[in-house]
């Protein structure tokens, strides 16, 4: 379909709408969560493992890091780096890695203190053959 204009200029906020009422309702209703009496970081945890991959290579993308999805995915899931890529970015993204699994298994009690502001030591992990 191509660009129209006029359809996105003739829109007046709150008084318009782009979708009808039956739309809005069915995205609404998709977006309903049972989850309000769950303590905080209980969705997160359901899903750390997609979230680990795709905000670690989002996030470190952003910085230059040339890692796939792929690379990130298999670093994460199997600690092996990919040949043709650097140590430096593989400690990069398990940073990250390890930053959301500490957020996500310490909601709860996370503070300011000694562990959460001292540097975990560099590790190094095996290349995938």
């Amino acid at each position: 379909m191509g660009y129209q204009a006029s359809f996105l200029t003739s829109y007046r906020p709150n008084i318009d709408y782009y979708l009808t009422p039956e739309e809005s309702n069915a995205l609404a209703a998709l977006g309903q969560t049972n989850r309000l009496d769950e303590p905080a970081g209980t969705y997160a945890k359901e899903i750390l493992q997609r979230l680990l991959i795709d905000l670690s290579w989002n996030s470190r993308s952003l910085e230059g890091n040339t890692n796939s999805l792929l690379d990130t995915q298999h670093l994460i899931w199997q600690g092996k780096l990919s040949d043709h890529r650097s140590v430096a970015e593989a400690q990069m993204i398990l940073n990250h890695k390890d930053a959301i699994e500490f957020i996500v298994q310490t909601t709860q009690e996370i503070d300011f203190n000694y562990y959460t502001l001292t540097p975990q030591p560099l590790v190094v992990y095996e290349r995938l053959a």
